[in-house]
């Protein structure tokens, strides 16, 4: 589980490392801005309903948005979906997109995974597959194929690490 606050500072070290130029915003605001770009972040504990309304609304706002949160954010197949569903309507009514950028943590390390959320889904289900588990093992134990794809995902390739020890709060 990552807060809040923690992924605020990886989206910073994110942001100092490539360069970007994203500027800190008050509350009310995305977190991140730049050039009409927006950067939303959240934690692991963020209430999922009102994140998808803010991406929502800062995806209409702003000429792009990029979202990022943990894996345990999107912890079961509905947030998934519902997820995938708000890029896929964006994509349509808005001619947008969202970006997204996946943290997971492990021992000393957050790994970062940029993705288009369509690649998504596609994904987890080729982890879980991998897994050469019957149907009905998977779907009795969903969440947890689901995290542990979402974590391996992040692991395999990551686009960039963080050592723990950058992230000071």
């Amino acid at each position: 589980m990552i807060k809040e606050p923690v992924m605020i500072k990886i989206a910073e070290i994110y942001n100092k490392r490539k360069l970007l130029g994203w500027e800190r915003l008050p509350s009310g605001n995305p977190d991140f801005l730049y050039r009409g770009q927006a950067l939303e972040v959240k934690g692991s504990d963020s209430d999922f309903n009102r994140a998808l309304r803010q991406f929502s609304n800062y995806a209409r706002r702003y000429s792009t948005l990029k979202v990022m949160f943990p894996v345990d954010f999107l912890y079961n197949s509905s947030r998934v979906f519902k997820f995938n569903l708000l890029y896929k309507s964006i994509l349509v009514l808005e001619d947008k997109t969202i970006s997204l950028i996946l943290v997971s943590e492990e021992s000393e390390f957050y790994y970062l995974k940029e993705f288009i959320p369509s690649q998504l889904l596609n994904e987890i289900s080729h982890k879980i597959a991998n897994q050469k588990e019957g149907m009905p093992q998977i779907l009795s134990h969903l969440k947890s194929y689901m995290l542990d794809a979402l974590t391996k995902i992040c692991k395999d390739k990551p686009d960039m690490i963080i050592h723990k020890s950058d992230v000071q709060l």
